[in-house]
């Protein structure tokens, strides 16, 4: 039960556009300068938003999976920043694939294994980690639709009018 609540809100923040909307549509029809445009009274733009979520949820979905990742050396500020010289689309399609492998990998996933202490932070719990994974999530995707409509590119027939 808790793995398809968990299953539910990935998804949601993916693709499927519920109570909020999901990063696919709140990316869609963007353009590289309107991505990469920061909006009145934000430090960063949508594009630096994807980067920083690109960079959390790789680095907690390697986890999930037991694959080692480096030691957290630099600033928040730094996961805004675009390392991997990928464009806007690759970097959206970037998200859209580490979005899909989460999605994979709870669907396939043992319902003890939220349960457990998570191997890097045995005071939590996987599913501790999740709620606050999914709640960041959802936190910046809710940035990227307020700066579209700072920036008039924002279809209110897409949700949140």
């Amino acid at each position: 039960m808790l793995k398809n609540v968990f299953l539910n809100q990935l998804k949601a923040c993916y693709n499927e556009t519920t109570w909020f909307v999901c990063f696919q549509t709140a990316a869609e029809g963007l353009t590289e300068n309107q991505a990469k445009q920061k909006g009145e009274g934000t430090e960063n733009s949508i594009f630096e938003i994807t980067n920083h979520l690109i960079f959390y949820n790789e680095r907690y979905l390697k986890r999930f999976k037991g694959i080692p990742v480096p030691v957290f050396d630099y600033t928040i500020d730094d996961t805004f920043v675009n390392k991997s010289g990928l464009g806007w689309e690759e970097s959206r399609k970037d998200l859209d694939r580490i979005y899909s492998e989460w999605i994979h990998e709870m669907a396939s996933c043992e319902e003890s294994k939220l349960t457990q202490p998570a191997e890097h932070e045995p005071d939590s719990t996987w599913a501790d980690i999740l709620s606050c994974l999914i709640l960041h999530n959802v936190y910046h995707l809710g940035q990227i639709v307020h700066m579209r409509k700072q920036q008039k590119n924002w279809d209110p027939a897409k949700g949140v009018n």
